[in-house]
C-alpha cells in the first residue's frame, strides 16, 4: 500500500480516481490544489503525487522540483486531459504520464512502476 495525493479539481474525477486507488489497496488525500498539496508533500511525505497538470496554478510547474526537494524519493505521476500539456510532459519532472481518459489499470500500473524506481 503506497500513500498517494490526488490533485485534481474535478470532483467526479477525483472521486473516480480515488476509488479506483482506494480499491486497490492505497491511502489517498485528494487536494483541489497545487499550493496545498506543496504543503501536504512537506508535512506528510507520501510516496506519490498523482497531479493534473492541465490545472491552472500547474502553468509554470516549478512544484515539482520543490517536491524533490523536500522529498526525493517522491514518485510524480503527471495526468492531464489536454494533448498539447502531454506534450510539454517530459519537462514536468514527472516520472509517468497519462492522457485522460485512461484506463484504471493503466494508473495502477503508472504508480506501481513509479514507486518500483523511486524505491
Amino acid at each position: 500500500m503506497a500513500s498517494v495525493v490526488l490533485i485534481e479539481n474535478d470532483a467526479p474525477i477525483v472521486r473516480l480516481l480515488g476509488w479506483f486507488l482506494v480499491d486497490a489497496g492505497h491511502a489517498v488525500v485528494a487536494i483541489d490544489n497545487v499550493m496545498a498539496a506543496t504543503e501536504h508533500v512537506r508535512t506528510e511525505l507520501p510516496d506519490v503525487v498523482v497531479f493534473n497538470s492541465s490545472l491552472p496554478a500547474s502553468a509554470k510547474l516549478p512544484f515539482v522540483s520543490e517536491w524533490r526537494q523536500i522529498h526525493p524519493r517522491l514518485g510524480v505521476v503527471d495526468v492531464s486531459r489536454r494533448s498539447a500539456t502531454l506534450e510539454r510532459a517530459p519537462y514536468t519532472g514527472a516520472d509517468a504520464y497519462l492522457q485522460m481518459p485512461f484506463d484504471a489499470d493503466h494508473l495502477l500500473s503508472a504508480i506501481s512502476d513509479v514507486l518500483d524506481r523511486r524505491r
